[in-house]
């Protein structure tokens, strides 16, 4: 079977992405293999390569089989498991995988949008305002369930969630006010992204995130801005979209998409020549031009370490582009607990060690003393951590659970 779709994304102006949507190219995929074909216009014109090491701005078609077929800078603006399981419910399993891009259109990760038509890009799905986050996560608890939702509920949650990436229950939503309320809202027009707890959570993930991304913005991260809520008599927490400026949207690539890794073997996740580690992927960011990448992803990877964020996979970074390439904000930061990190980080692999975090300063274009400044900052911040998690109204027995998930100093 063979499956096409029109790309169309903001262009160049004056240096940076203005808010019109143009072509900027076409995906074919036939049989788990995709040609991604950059528009003419966008190559001569405002445009700038999806991503600069997997799909060049040049002519002709690029080819790939890496994830099924879908260069991964297109996946990144689709749905993850539980977008998909949410579209399944509403439509089957997908024909292809361009079908998942083109039913979650407009509001995935990024500025990208897709079509049938070259002429123009499929209208994007309206968003739900923050106030049926009720209603949404009340819908999301009977998926996760498997009762039966009734029609309308189940179409808000599609609506809300089917586009967005992560196994966990989560929903797009928008700051909306009344005419009387307008002028005292500072966040009119801003969207969020709302994670709901699971009925299966041995700890209120919610709260305890609110508390890792504090952490995580004292230890010198850029993190998204976020509120810990009660709906229907449990946590949520909003993270504002941080691809989602007051006006328009920034284009992103994930470092899963920059990798463009077919498989992963044990060799990958060990330093120094593993493709696969946190030094690696500091090499291919300086390498794209963005700022400051191996400082950035050292204070990532030992907070990540230090918090228990045992689930720090490559989806879970990226960078954004504005007219340059820079590093997103610090996002999915949970204290899980366990030995290994889901990426390597130095000569032991993903062995959640210091010791190990320190083995290959060198691809991180550190030296001792740079690399003792960043751990001692990260462990000063990680010093608040009992403080922090108690702020959020946290049970005290979840707050020692999660202290237990973490490697704190003293």
């Amino acid at each position: 079977m063979t499956s096409e779709l029109y790309v169309f994304a903001p262009g160049l102006v004056d240096g940076r992405l203005d808010g019109e949507h143009q072509l900027c190219g076409r995906v074919r995929w036939s049989e788990g293999v995709g040609q991604f074909t950059y528009a003419t216009g966008w190559r001569q014109g405002s445009g700038f390569a999806l991503d600069p090491l997997n799909l060049p701005l040049r002519e002709g078609d690029q080819t790939t089989a890496v994830n099924q077929g879908v260069p991964g800078v297109l996946a990144d603006a689709g749905p993850d498991s539980w977008g998909r399981r949410l579209l399944e419910l509403e439509r089957g399993p997908p024909r292809t995988p361009l079908d998942l891009l083109r039913l979650s259109n407009g509001s995935g990760t990024g500025c990208l949008l897709f079509s049938q038509s070259r002429t123009r890009p499929a209208p994007p799905r309206a968003l739900l305002p923050i106030t049926e986050l009720a209603e949404l996560e009340h819908a999301a608890r009977q998926v996760v369930l498997g009762e039966p939702v009734p029609p309308e509920a189940m179409q808000h949650i599609l609506d809300a969630g089917s586009t967005l990436g992560g196994a966990r229950p989560k929903a797009n939503v928008i700051e909306r006010s009344s005419v009387r309320e307008k002028a005292k809202v500072s966040d009119e027009g801003r969207e969020w992204i709302a994670k709901f707890q699971k009925p299966d959570d041995d700890i209120d993930i919610p709260r305890v995130e609110f508390a890792c991304l504090a952490l995580a913005r004292r230890a010198g991260l850029e993190v998204p801005d976020h509120r810990v809520l009660d709906i229907n008599g449990r946590s949520l927490l909003l993270v504002a979209r941080f691809d989602r400026p007051e006006q328009g949207h920034l284009h992103y690539l994930s470092l899963h998409a920059l990798l463009s890794a077919h498989r992963i073997g044990a060799n990958d996740v060990r330093a120094p020549l593993g493709r696969v580690t946190y030094g690696n992927l500091a090499a291919l960011c300086r390498q794209i031009g963005v700022p400051d990448a191996g400082r950035t992803l050292y204070r990532r990877m030992l907070l990540n370490v230090l918090i228990g964020n045992s689930d720090d996979h490559l989806r879970n970074h990226g960078v954004l582009f504005d007219g340059r390439w820079r590093h997103a904000p610090s996002f999915d930061i949970v204290a899980m607990g366990g030995e290994l990190q889901a990426i390597g980080i130095g000569t032991e692999g993903r062995l959640a060690t210091l010791g190990n975090a320190r083995s290959d300063l060198a691809r991180f274009g550190l030296d001792t003393e740079d690399a003792e400044q960043i751990e001692t900052e990260v462990l000063e911040a990680l010093g608040h951590a009992r403080a922090e998690l108690e702020a959020t109204g946290l049970r005290a027995a979840d707050v020692g659970r999660a202290l237990q998930r973490m490697r704190l100093p003293g």
